[in-house]
């Protein structure tokens, strides 16, 4: 089990034991698999904010998924090409870019990426420390350089209206930073 890439078979189990109120590691093993990977399974959606332990008892841990958020997730992923999609491909692929850079390998499938679009979607993933800044911007002269350090996967980071980033590959939001960083 990769940290970014969950194998197909915890994808299977997660689909059947997202829509569990409560279970235990027990519980996983209907699906066809080991105790042992049954607890690194949650012990990983737990790293992940999946689940959660919601009670104890005779020193057996309960577990339940946070059902809003395993609901959300799939509807997050879009097929339709977007404009952040498109970026986070670039990014991923260009490894160091400038925001110019990003909106020329970005404008693909119908989407158009503007270079102050690009800009910002930069300026979001470095706020939540996706990227880091190789060289500095001078106005007027050349733009601020960066680089991916923070590749959670194929799904683009999604800006979201509360000032963040949302990530369906971590199930994670991040909420932006109140510096701006360049």
């Amino acid at each position: 089990m990769s940290a970014n890439r969950p194998s197909a078979i915890e994808k299977a189990v997660w689909l059947h034991a997202k829509d569990l109120n409560e279970f235990r590691p027990e519980t996983l093993l209907k699906y066809g698999i080991k105790l042992s990977t049954a607890r690194k399974f949650i012990s990983y959606w737990q790293t992940r904010g999946w689940t959660v332990i919601t009670r104890t008892d005779e020193s057996k841990r309960r577990f339940y998924c946070e059902a809003e958020l395993a609901k959300k997730l799939p509807q997050l992923v879009s097929a339709e090409p977007t404009a952040e999609g498109n970026m986070w491909r670039a990014i991923r692929i260009l490894r160091t870019f400038t925001p110019t850079d990003v909106a020329a390998h970005a404008n693909a499938g119908g989407v158009e990426v503007t270079v102050p679009k690009a800009r910002s979607y930069c300026q979001k993933l470095l706020s939540v420390d996706y990227l880091r800044v190789r060289s500095t911007a001078i106005p007027g002269q050349r733009e601020a350089q960066y680089s991916l350090v923070e590749n959670s996967g194929p799904h683009a980071p999604i800006s979201a209206r509360v000032h963040g980033l949302l990530d369906p590959n971590k199930g994670k939001f991040f909420p932006a930073d109140s510096r701006v960083r360049e």
